[in-house]
């Protein structure tokens, strides 16, 4: 789940996850890029349980979202975000038909209309979406 965006606390460098097996049992950690690559030079911290850190981590989205100032400000940047998706939705099939108009190639101009049909669905949504 945190690939990636978790750093080594020791070299900076992008956790990511690995797993090792013992007694017939998968146990899975986030695992220092570093030490991957260079097994000689190991961090002193560079193995991290992913169950533990996924806890702390959820711990504080879990205190983050409790707050109703963040709640109101992520609901407001996935607003905007949807916003914008639609207007670049909105433009790209503008410049579709366009080209539509223009286009010479019967094969192109199908794959200009299912395009548009594919991003006129996806400007749509699932049913009973609110955001």
């Amino acid at each position: 789940m945190l690939g990636s965006l978790i750093r080594c606390g020791e070299c900076n460098s992008a956790m990511t996850t690995t797993c090792a097996d013992k007694h017939r049992t998968r146990y899975y950690y986030y695992c220092c890029q570093h030490s991957l690559k260079y097994p000689d030079m190991k961090c002193s911290s560079h193995k991290l349980p992913v169950r533990e850190a996924e806890k702390v981590v959820l711990f504080q989205l879990e205190i983050l979202f409790r707050c109703y100032s963040m709640r109101q400000m992520i609901c407001e940047e996935c607003e905007a975000l949807r916003k914008k998706l639609l207007r670049d939705m909105s433009k790209e099939r503008a410049g579709l038909r366009a080209y539509i108009q223009n286009c010479k190639d019967a094969l192109s101009c199908q794959e200009a209309r299912e395009k548009i049909d594919r991003l006129s669905r996806r400007a749509v949504g699932p049913k009973n979406w609110t955001p």
